[in-house]
């Protein structure tokens, strides 16, 4: 019995049993709906193109601003100048082209630069003779468009708009523009379809500077149609309106399209008696449908029958010495399946392990972590230097603060990402306002570069600030590098921004320096957003302090500056803008300003003063529902690898806010109280499954390995799991 004889009749069957049905309901379904829906078929197509005039807006804004780009990149007025620098200019000229084709490559198919003959052609890909653009180039342009292109130097045209068709279709655009102060003919190709909803049902004929130049096709029908249409209504107000228009002619459906930015209008033809014909078709195919479906269920029992043997035997994978083995086809695909499944859990893997390094380092930061160590004790025992990035950044709507800032770290994510692998680095996010670099190396130098190009990312909007600590010997002195970061942050506000803070640099500032270190502004911004009036206390301390030392002029500016990064900061933390939390805007650049003002500072201490009132009101109500949410992710995720942040984030709180409402009703700290839930999880598990596994048992209720679960579970219950098990066994035979 030959292999290949049960395929060929499965597939024979599935083919005719295939071809029936979608016969059958693509006729059906067509004939239905054209008989029903004619009316909402024109207003889908009436919105679509309006839809698709709105891209077109977009794409010609796009097309004009790609224009400004070309003429702006800087030596293209002294591209035709054959003097020394012509092929510096040149390369200057391909490279800018190659930005802008990056910039602009969803609405642009082709961007060219040449002179006015068109004897050599400058493109993103490179500059060639044009004959040579031509022969080795995907390119749409071809001699008729070059014979059109140069003719346009000799006229008094800004810019021109000619049509490409392939194979007697309307394919693309061609944007033709030819600068008499350079003598260079700029040349942008579009696909067509940028501009115009082009469907089967659609014909379609366009206009420039109300001249017509193209056609969907070159069908003398279709032209002949849209000729006769225009000539006679191209002088009807309807036909000239702005933006839109609709004429019933005869039995055709005409839409009028006009674009903002570029002279272009585009009539739509539709012809929906060509529709009618499928009414026809409906009625015999209800007799075919009934027909067909007896058809259909007689071959659905044939393949079923065919099916089953070829079934039993890739069930039994048993593969004969016979000639045709198209059956086994099917294993060779899941062969195929299989190790394209371990390549990805593979990459899987070493995804996790990344992430477990990074997690491990995080908590580095602060305290030795209570987590399996996922590093070899090569890595335990190396050399580390740490950077930590703080943003500042200039007035904005403080609703999209929270939006530019992540976005900005993000960019910085992403880079350290790519370099994970080359220099061993990790970036650490420690909260809303800063990041943190840990980089294995022996050099300083190793971090200082790529911070250099972090700083030199023009990405990057923000302003910032970069203290890196000195190189520390053991991943165990990670939080000694932390500290030196904190501290060296300290002096950010008397040092430059965008610039790299090392010791070496603080050392240098003079004494006669206002007050206000990291810690201490830290403090402030907490008992801020918890509400605290022990932050008057504070801020008025901070403002005696430092006005009894007689700053400088430069130096109280930079103070009283610093003051208000940090109400703004406050509102950052908060998720909230001052409009939103104590109804008034807080103008920052008037701040700026009137920053030696008498009333300065008695102004921030009201901001203060609003903001604390402002949450007394509402965290009495806020905080229990908070907490009541809080307790239910935790039920709920108990079995993940969740941290304080995670539930943070689900409640829209800050870690630190999150933290202070769960000892305020809990009196326990979250680490303890989900590792004692989990413990009690653990019991009930195991007093109904007390043969489980520990490494099963661990796993299911969010332990990351046995070795943790089994501390954790004597911690709380003072015996190990397996003499739980024993005690709950003797029990029950008692």
């Amino acid at each position: 019995m030959n292999k290949g004889r049960y395929k060929k009749k499965l597939q024979s069957s599935l083919i005719i049993l295939i071809g029936i049905f979608t016969i059958c309901l693509i006729f059906l379904f067509s004939s239905l709906v054209l008989l029903i829906n004619h009316s909402n078929n024109k207003n889908l197509i009436q919105n679509s193109i309006i839809s698709k005039t709105e891209i077109g807006n977009v794409n010609t804004n796009y097309i004009l601003q790609c224009f400004n780009d070309i003429k702006n990149i800087e030596g293209i007025d002294n591209l035709s100048k054959k003097n020394d620098d012509f092929y510096f200019i040149l390369k200057k000229v391909y490279d800018n082209l190659k930005k802008i084709s990056t910039t602009y490559y969803l609405s642009i198919n082709d961007i060219m630069v040449t002179d006015k003959n068109m004897n050599h052609i400058i493109s993103p890909i490179g500059t060639f003779k044009y004959e040579d653009y031509i022969k080795y180039t995907n390119t749409v342009i071809d001699n008729e468009i070059k014979e059109t292109c140069v003719k346009i130097a000799d006229e008094d045209v800004r810019l021109k708009l000619i049509p490409i068709y392939k194979k007697e279709v309307l394919k693309y655009f061609c944007f033709v523009m030819f600068d008499k102060n350079t003598d260079l003919i700029y040349i942008i190709s579009t696909p067509a379809t940028n501009f115009v909803y082009a469907i089967s049902k659609l014909g379609y004929c366009v206009l420039f500077n109300s001249s017509l130049i193209a056609y969907n096709n070159k069908n003398d029908n279709v032209i002949s149609k849209m000729e006769n249409f225009y000539n006679k209504y191209k002088d009807d107000e309807i036909l000239n309106k702005e933006h839109f228009s609709y004429i019933n002619y005869n039995i055709n459906d005409f839409f009028s399209v006009k674009l903002n930015s570029l002279p272009i209008q585009i009539i739509y033809k539709y012809d929906y008696m060509k529709d009618s014909g499928y009414r026809i078709l409906f009625i015999n195919l209800i007799a075919l449908f009934l027909m067909l479906s007896f058809s259909s269920f007689l071959f659905f029992k044939i393949f079923k029958w065919l099916y089953s043997p070829i079934k039993d035997t890739l069930e039994n994978i048993n593969i004969p010495n016979e000639k045709f083995i198209d059956e086994f086809q099917l294993i060779k695909e899941n062969m195929q399946q299989i190790d394209t499944l371990y390549d990805e859990l593979s990459e899987n893997e070493l995804t996790r392990k990344k992430l477990e390094k990074q997690n491990y380092y995080r908590e580095l930061l602060f305290t030795i972590p209570d987590l399996d160590c996922p590093l070899t004790s090569e890595e335990m025992e190396a050399k580390y230097c740490l950077a930590l990035i703080e943003f500042s950044f200039e007035y904005k709507q403080e609703n999209v603060i929270d939006l530019y800032l992540n976005l900005q770290k993000n960019i910085i994510y992403m880079y350290i990402k790519e370099l994970e692998d080359k220099y061993n680095i990790y970036c650490i996010g420690t909260n809303n306002n800063a990041l943190t670099i840990v980089m294995q190396t022996s050099e300083q130098s190793e971090l200082k570069a790529i911070l250099n190009n972090i700083l030199q990312m023009e990405e990057i909007t923000f302003n910032m600030y970069i203290a890196m600590s000195s190189i520390k010997e053991s991943v165990l002195k990670l939080n000694l590098c932390y500290e030196e970061a904190v501290n060296i942050m300290d002096y950010k506000y008397q040092l430059a921004e965008n610039e790299i803070l090392t010791l070496k640099d603080i050392e240098s500032i003079p004494n006669a320096s206002y007050y206000y270190p990291l810690a201490l502004e830290s403090r402030l911004i907490q008992a801020i957003i918890n509400g605290k009036d022990i932050a008057l206390v504070i801020f008025d301390k901070i403002i005696q302090e430092n006005l009894s030392a007689n700053l400088s002029h430069d130096v109280q500016r930079n103070f009283t500056y610093a003051l208000i990064n940090t109400i703004m900061r406050c509102f950052q933390e908060l998720k909230t803008t001052p409009q939103a939390m104590i109804n008034q805007e807080i103008d920052v650049i008037n701040l700026y300003a009137n920053w030696n003002n008498n009333n300065i500072y008695q102004t921030l201490r009201n901001y203060i003063s609003s903001i604390i009132n402002t949450i007394k009101n509402n965290i009495s109500t806020n905080d229990e529902t908070i907490y009541k949410k809080m307790l239910s992710f935790i039920y709920e995720n108990y079995n993940d690898d969740i941290m304080l942040t995670d539930i943070a984030e689900h409640c829209n709180i800050t870690a630190p806010y999150c933290s202070s409402i769960f000892k305020k009703y809990n009196l326990d700290n979250y680490k303890n109280f989900l590792n004692k839930y989990r413990i009690q999880k653990a019991c009930e598990i195991l007093n109904e499954q007390p043969n489980i596994k520990i490494q099963d048992l661990s796993l299911m209720v969010g332990f990351n390995s046995a070795n943790s679960f089994i501390r954790v579970f004597r911690k709380y219950m003072n015996i190990s799991p397996k003499l739980y098990i024993e005690n709950k066994m003797n029990n029950t035979d008692n």
